[in-house]
C-alpha cells in the first residue's frame, strides 16, 4: 500500500481535569495514576499502552484552580493507521492506602473511516448540544490527533 492509503498519525494528551478526588472532604489532594491504550488496525491490530506517570503518582486537589493538569503534550501513539480504526482509551485511577483504590469512569472514543477526517482536537464542549464524549462524570480529557512527520 502506498503512504497515502496508511498515514502516520500522533495522538498528543494535553490535559486531564479531575472533578472529584474521590476521597473524603478532609484529605486535601488524591494520588492519581493514568492509563491510555491506543488501539489501530481492527483485529489483532497494534495496541500502544502507557502509563501516566510513568513512575509514582499525580497529586490532585479538588479545589478548581488546582485540579486540572496542564501541559501534559504526551504523545500516547504515533505510527501508521491501517484498517481504517483508531480506539483511544485512557482509564484513571485514585490510589488509596487503606482499602480498593477507586476508579474514574473509563473514556473509549472510536474512530473509524478516513483517518484524515480526524484531525483535530477532543477537548470537552467541542460537540456542541448534548454529551459529550471527553466530557465524563469525574473527569475531562483533552487530547490532539494530528499527522505525524
Amino acid at each position: 500500500m502506498s503512504e497515502a492509503s496508511n498515514p502516520r498519525i500522533r495522538v498528543v494528551l494535553r490535559w486531564l481535569q479531575i472533578l472529584d478526588t474521590l476521597d473524603p472532604a478532609w484529605k486535601e489532594s488524591g494520588e492519581f495514576v493514568f492509563r491510555t491504550k491506543v488501539l489501530t488496525g481492527g483485529t489483532p491490530g497494534k495496541v500502544t499502552e502507557t502509563r501516566l506517570p510513568e513512575e509514582g503518582h499525580w497529586d490532585v486537589r479538588a479545589d478548581p484552580q488546582y485540579n486540572r493538569l496542564n501541559h501534559l503534550d504526551r504523545v500516547i501513539f504515533e505510527g501508521e493507521i491501517e484498517g481504517n480504526i483508531l480506539v483511544v482509551e485512557l482509564t484513571g485511577e485514585e490510589l488509596d492506602t487503606i482499602g480498593s483504590n477507586d476508579s474514574l469512569v473509563p473514556y473509549k472514543r472510536i474512530f473509524t473511516g478516513n483517518p484524515t477526517s480526524w484531525i483535530g482536537r477532543y477537548q470537552p464542549g467541542d460537540e456542541g448540544q448534548g454529551p459529550d464524549a471527553e466530557s465524563l462524570e469525574n473527569w475531562r480529557i483533552c487530547y490532539d490527533i494530528e499527522l505525524a512527520d
